[in-house]
């Protein structure tokens, strides 16, 4: 999931556990540690000789008392926090707007995916994925269990100096994705071509067309199982799948196609290539957030791009207009304004928006001292209660909508750093005393916002 721009971030790790942190809260805090002294000296039984008072109110009083201080102490130790949340600058939410109109400006590209298999079911094809996406577990949530990873040419081979010389680029080891297609009008040399087939034929292709041409994917239960434990309560736990990874297995299906076109399989260069960007709609349509969405996004352009070099050496004019670099002036537009309840709400957009709509709403918990004091509101919870019944198929999607729950009550979970500040540590103490883990974890947000 995405983290909020302009925060500040370090490599403490979030599993440290709330007792430690506690514990540090209350050593390093002069104030904090002089009202639980002071809480213990109201509870101390003072001596009935010495104290006439204990005669007139006896044990009633003092309990009376030791509540009083309690509040009063409570008080104390939260408005500091409180101010800091109620400053305005943490009124932050994820950019849900912006991500809609990249993940939609492709859409008009959906023409040109690869015919549907229906006989891929949802959890073979989420199966399918798991094996090409080595994915990033999480100190608190791990991956599911995969079998072998594939092996990948790409990666393994090294190009000797006559191979590829003028199409080389860093970001992958093979030829360059955007100039691949179009030499295969000047032809390959043996060398080139024997590598170019041996990346055509590798195994990791079954995979790829299945996720690509599958009508559903059950991501969510290839990445996590049907199940999630209840220690989670934020969505940036949930373990994404590999963006370098794919992003690499997207160049390479240029070469592929590359291969059967200079091979003069020309249907065969195009299938793979709308198979390509099949492959980067699917992670948009059926992934779980905002990373799948900018992932798909980037994997059908890549596609799109290398359609549009097959087009115009083919001489196909109306296919390769359609696939053409948009002008940097036209890919650049203003995004409407929706709130995020209203993008989750909207059946037409993709579902990875949707779903970074609603886990924008922990954010959203720290945006009033009411959300913080109180939790989300009763609209809050309805627009997740509606999603939930438009949205989830598998079990796997339910467990889901529990995290996006959970991750709304707890607020959302970041990590402040090394670096200490006392009122970090006093919203600490706070939740740690209330239960409420939104003082905690709002107040670390507020701290985090860098100042315009």
């Amino acid at each position: 999931m995405h983290t909020p721009s302009g925060t500040s971030h370090a490599n403490t790790p979030r599993d440290a556990s709330a007792q430690e942190r506690r514990a540090s809260a209350w050593s390093s805090l002069g104030g904090a540690r002089a009202i639980v002294e002071n809480e213990a000296a109201a509870q101390q039984v003072r001596d009935p000789s010495t104290d006439t008072g204990s005669h007139r109110g006896g044990w009633p009083r003092s309990l009376l008392g030791v509540l009083r201080n309690a509040v009063v102490g409570l008080a104390l130790l939260s408005a500091i926090p409180l101010a800091l949340i109620g400053s305005g600058r943490t009124v932050v939410t994820r950019d849900s707007v912006r991500l809609v109109a990249q993940a939609t400006r492709v859409d008009h590209l959906r023409v040109l995916r690869a015919p549907i298999n229906q006989a891929i079911s949802p959890q073979e094809a989420g199966a399918a994925l798991r094996r090409l996406s080595t994915g990033t577990p999480t100190n608190t949530f791990p991956l599911q269990s995969s079998s072998a990873v594939h092996d990948r040419p790409w990666q393994r081979i090294e190009l000797s100096s006559d191979m590829f010389p003028t199409m080389r680029t860093p970001q992958f080891k093979g030829p360059a994705n955007f100039m691949v297609i179009a030499k295969t009008v000047e032809g390959y040399s043996a060398k080139e071509m024997a590598y170019l087939r041996e990346v055509a034929n590798a195994p990791v292709w079954a995979d790829f067309d299945a996720v690509a041409t599958a009508a559903n994917v059950d991501l969510v239960g290839s990445m996590s199982g049907t199940t999630m434990s209840s220690k989670v309560t934020t969505l940036s736990q949930f373990p994404s799948i590999s963006f370098s990874g794919n992003k690499q297995l997207a160049f390479a299906a240029v070469s592929r196609a590359a291969y059967y076109e200079a091979s003069g399989d020309h249907a065969e260069a195009e299938r793979v290539l709308r198979t390509l960007v099949s492959y980067g709609f699917t992670l948009i349509d059926q992934g779980a957030g905002g990373i799948d969405a900018m992932l798909g996004r980037v994997i059908v352009d890549i596609g799109r791009d290398g359609l549009w070099h097959f087009y115009t050496i083919r001489g196909r004019s109306e296919e390769s207009v359609l696939v053409e670099p948009l002008p940097l002036a036209a890919s650049v537009t203003t995004p409407v304004w929706r709130s995020a309840t209203d993008i989750a709400a909207d059946g037409h957009l993709p579902r990875t928006v949707r779903l970074e709509a609603l886990s924008s709403l922990s954010l959203q918990s720290c945006g009033s001292l009411r959300t913080v004091l109180t939790g989300p509101s009763a609209a809050t919870k309805r627009a997740i209660s509606d999603a939930r019944a438009s949205m989830v198929r598998y079990p796997s999607e339910h467990a889901l909508f529990d995290l996006i729950e959970r991750s709304v009550e707890h607020g959302p979970e970041l990590d402040y750093g090394n670096a200490y500040n006392p009122i970090v540590g006093i919203a600490q103490v706070v939740s740690a005393v209330t239960g409420n883990p939104r003082v905690a974890n709002c107040t670390v947000l507020a701290a985090s916002i860098k100042p315009n």
